[in-house]
């Protein structure tokens, strides 16, 4: 019998090249949607142009503020007395539209609360001041009566926000907002059209957009 003479090779260990390892990671990059690349190098914040910075929360979400809050205005009328006329509240500064997000009537007489128990929210509709009513609020009693206003209503710069009362009513109104560049919103949000027939005191609240 023929003994024949075989030889066992070392069998070599399959090694990955780098050259393949880091063009392997750049295809990765590459097609993994950006929200999961954000979150694995860790970023926690985006910042513009001009310097100002948004967070990104944990969950992937951009977290943001309607306005800065320099930015921010209030203003009262008191006194609102049935029969008091139109009384201008605030007016938008030159170069700059004011956004109103909220309403906020404190009443403190109202003997008769029904009908022509109210206080009037007006604007300008280039005519002047409460040539343009916003919404008219009957309160019940009493108390505070709160109207947010979603997503805001524009008042271009120049023009006003007003009050008129009827009744014997006795209120506070208070109102808050922001503003922003007129270039960013140079027109007056439409108002909501009475319908023929309709009461002058019937409640109306913020025309939808």
């Amino acid at each position: 019998m023929d003994a024949r003479h075989t030889t066992t090779r070392p069998s070599k260990e399959r090694t990955t090249s780098p050259r393949w390892l880091v063009a392997g990671v750049a295809l990765g990059i590459i097609l993994a949607p950006a929200a999961a690349v954000a979150t694995g190098v860790g970023v926690t914040e985006l910042a513009g142009s001009n310097g100002t910075r948004a967070t990104v929360s944990r969950a992937g979400q951009l977290t943001t503020a309607p306005a800065d809050p320099i930015m921010w205005r209030s203003f009262a009328s008191f006194n609102e007395q049935g029969g008091s006329g139109c009384v201008r509240a605030y007016t938008a500064p030159p170069g700059y539209s004011f956004v109103l997000t909220d309403l906020e009537l404190d009443t403190y007489a109202d003997p008769t609360p029904g009908n022509g128990q109210l206080v009037s929210v007006d604007v300008d509709r280039g005519h002047g001041p409460c040539s343009g009513t916003l919404m008219d609020i009957n309160p019940g009693s009493v108390g505070v009566t709160d109207v947010p206003i979603t997503p805001g209503f524009v008042i271009p710069a120049g023009r006003s926000i007003s009050t008129s009362s009827l009744g014997t009513i006795g209120a506070e109104l208070f109102g808050q907002g922001y503003l922003v560049p007129s270039a960013a919103a140079p027109h007056q949000t439409l108002l909501a059209l009475r319908a023929p027939g309709s009461s002058a005191s019937a409640q109306r609240r913020p025309p939808s957009r």
